[in-house]
């Protein structure tokens, strides 16, 4: 037997160990699940005929098969269009949730829902919705002058109570934090000023108002800091028709910072209601207020 010979038998000995070593488990792909739930009447299902404007709950069960699921992306798919409701980055193993969105304006829709685990692999589900002829705009609340004070002012509450419109004090707000969902306060962001709008449950809250850290409710708002809304928009606004079309979830996040006279935006609180603010006016120091108009489902 010649070196070259001998030097390939070697090799193959050592290597069937190991080829043969790897278990099953082992060489199968850990695939992700995604479902729609069941049992809940209030939730979406497949074909339902849904009024331009109306909320739609979906129930999700997502399981990781193994590892995490790390991303949920959502998409309304048209003839028109391909619209990104949501690209949310997670890390959990297992999660059910109820998402609620807004009837948009097709006639047809395709609802895809896709997630990716650890692994990067990817399953998806989706559902059918289509659009009832009848439109089902509902009514709105509206707060023309509403002023809150930022974290130094003693003056003005710093918490709003969106459901029944009124502003509440440090004390009013820790007796019924269920019903706060919106708060302010001012910063500066490096070098620029920023009046801002947040909520309970912003991460950053409580470094303005420790008293948050001791509540059990922590309602979360999510601002959309992109989507743009004219003046002449929001004082026409009589129904939620505009309020439902302005807010996009992809945009969401959990504040609005640079919230100057002039500004428009609009808000999803986590009861699902959304709303468009448009400040009036605004100070630009830490013991200053703010003044803005509100409309809000109600």
């Amino acid at each position: 037997m010649n070196r070259l010979s001998l030097y390939l038998m070697f090799l193959i000995a050592g290597t069937l160990p190991f080829l043969f070593s790897c278990s099953k488990e082992e060489s199968t792909d850990k695939i992700p699940i995604i479902s729609f739930l069941q049992g809940d009447t209030s939730l979406i299902g497949e074909g339902a005929i849904v009024g331009e404007g109306m909320p739609m709950k979906f129930g999700i069960s997502m399981l990781g098969g193994g590892t995490e699921v790390t991303n949920l992306v959502i998409e309304v798919r048209s003839q028109e269009d391909t619209i990104t409701m949501l690209d949310y980055g997670m890390y959990k193993e297992k999660l059910d949730t109820v998402l609620t969105f807004y009837k948009g304006s097709f006639e047809n829709e395709l609802w895809f829902f896709r997630i990716m685990n650890a692994d990067r692999i990817t399953a998806f589900i989706s559902m059918n919705i289509q659009k009832d002829s009848i439109s089902h705009f509902g009514e709105i609340l509206f707060l023309p002058s509403v002023t809150m004070g930022f974290q130094d002012n003693n003056d003005f509450g710093h918490y709003l109570n969106l459901n029944e419109g009124i502003v509440l004090s440090t004390q009013e707000a820790t007796a019924n934090q269920g019903n706060v969902d919106l708060l302010v306060y001012y910063y500066l962001d490096g070098t620029t000023p920023s009046p801002t709008f947040s909520s309970p449950g912003d991460q950053d809250a409580p470094s303005f108002y420790p008293e948050i850290n001791s509540w059990e409710l922590k309602n979360y708002t999510k601002y959309d800091y992109v989507t743009k809304v004219s003046e002449a928009e929001f004082d026409a606004a009589n129904n939620d028709s505009l309020l439902v079309k302005s807010y996009n979830e992809f945009w969401g996040r959990r504040k609005y910072k640079y919230a100057v006279a002039g500004i428009i935006f609009p808000f999803k609180t986590i009861s699902g209601k959304i709303g468009l603010v448009k400040v009036l006016n605004s100070d630009m120091i830490a013991s200053g207020k703010i003044t803005f108009s509100v409309k809000v489902q109600n």
